[in-house]
């Protein structure tokens, strides 16, 4: 029950911010937006590990794409800063892995990350919950009149808010945990290509996980 209250109050404020911010869909060049998403993502992770990874993106610079700047910005740098926070955690710290899916319906954005995995999909979509052990608390860094940067992880609102923005456009964010000789997750935004889809349909695989058998890295 709270569940579904919280999902329709957020629902209608986006609904809001869109009609006031947006006015509308934007075309650019995918490139531009990937290239803002992993600048902000790589400065967090500077500022709280004092350590960034390399991000390989294999993205076309001539791309275009129809969308809602600032929302899949939000929802690519929510899906950079986890796989950063991960890979930092591991003991080789491997690089991050970007790249471009084409498919009749959608453009998907897949980020993979050679890091733990997820261990519960639906409890990492569900709001306020974190796997993290140490919740981020504001007023630890509100010290002073400086700008409060952007926690890296541990709110629990990235994830079901990313996807809660990719379901008004009928996309999706998923995870899909790897399996094989490696270990890590490839979480996606899928970004539908058909605008006149209204928002009530289903949203693409519903946000449940797909296994993944092996991942070949040949970017």
């Amino acid at each position: 029950m709270l569940d579904t209250l919280v999902d329709t109050f957020l629902r209608g404020r986006l609904g809001v911010q869109l009609l006031c911010d947006c006015h509308g869909a934007l075309h650019c060049h995918l490139a531009d937006v990937v290239e803002d998403a992993v600048t902000e993502s790589r400065h967090i992770c500077d500022a709280h590990f004092e350590i960034t990874l390399q991000v390989l993106v294999q993205i076309p610079q001539d791309a275009m794409i129809t969308l809602i700047r600032p929302w899949v910005h939000h929802a690519l740098t929510e899906l950079l800063k986890n796989a950063l926070a991960t890979s930092v955690s591991s003991e080789m710290c491997p690089p991050i892995y970007l790249k471009l899916e084409e498919s009749n319906d959608f453009t998907s954005l897949c980020v993979i990350d050679q890091g733990a995995g997820v261990s519960d999909v639906e409890e990492a979509f569900r709001f306020a919950s974190s796997s993290a052990g140490k919740s981020w608390d504001r007023s630890e860094e509100q010290r002073s009149y400086a700008m409060v940067r952007s926690p890296l992880q541990s709110l629990g609102v990235g994830l079901p808010l990313s996807r809660m923005l990719l379901h008004h456009f009928h996309g999706n964010v998923t995870l899909a945990n790897i399996s094989g000789y490696i270990s890590g997750c490839t979480a996606a935004i899928h970004l539908n290509k058909d605008a006149t889809l209204l928002e009530n349909q289903e949203p693409a695989n519903n946000g449940r996980m797909q296994q993944v058998d092996e991942y070949t890295f040949n970017l």
